[in-house]
C-alpha cells in the first residue's frame, strides 16, 4: 500500500506501507521511538535529479519567499539543469536533497534528516545508512587496482 504524505496524520504509524513524500516532512509526522529498523540510501551529492522532488530547506517558514535562481556549474554533467533557488528575503533554499549548491549545505541537510531518523528509531534498534564517495571519480575496478594510490 502506498500512502501520500499529505494524508498522513502526525503521530500515525502506518504498517506495511510505503509513504511517499519529502523525507523531513514524513519523518516529523512519525512518533518518537517507533521504528525497529531503518534502511536508507540518501541521494548522493550531485548525482541524480528526481522529478518533482524539490522542496524548501531552511529560512523562515512564514516568509513570502522571493526566489532568485541559483546556477551552479558543478551540476553541468547532469542531463538537465537542476532547479535551485535562494530566497532573497530569508535565505531559504528551494531544491532537491543531493543537488545543493555546496557540499556544506548538502551535509547540513543530511544532518537534519539524520536527527529525525534518530528520533524515530527505538534506542535498542539499528539503522543501515548506504552512502558512497562520489568524489572518487568514474574509475573502473581495473583502473583502481593498477592505481598507485
Amino acid at each position: 500500500m502506498i500512502i501520500e504524505a499529505s494524508v498522513l496524520r502526525k503521530g500515525e504509524l502506518p504498517r506495511n506501507a510505503i509513504i511517499r513524500g519529502n523525507v523531513l516532512n514524513v519523518l516529523k509526522k512519525l512518533p518518537d521511538n517507533s521504528a525497529d529498523c531503518i534502511i536508507t540510501s540518501p541521494p548522493y551529492y550531485g548525482m541524480r535529479i528526481y522529478s518533482g522532488a524539490e522542496t524548501v530547506w531552511g529560512g523562515d517558514s512564514h516568509c513570502e519567499h522571493e526566489w532568485r535562481e541559483y546556477v551552479t556549474i558543478r551540476n553541468s554533467n547532469l542531463p538537465v539543469k537542476p532547479i535551485s533557488k535562494i530566497c532573497s528575503k530569508c535565505g531559504a533554499w528551494f531544491g532537491q536533497l543531493g543537488l545543493e549548491p555546496s557540499a556544506e549545505m548538502y551535509l547540513d541537510h543530511l544532518l537534519q534528516v539524520t536527527a529525525e531518523l534518530k528520533r524515530v528509531l527505538k534506542p535498542t534498534e539499528l539503522m543501515f545508512w548506504v552512502h558512497n564517495d562520489t568524489y572518487s571519480g568514474s574509475w573502473s575496478r581495473a583502473e583502481r587496482k593498477s592505481s598507485p594510490i
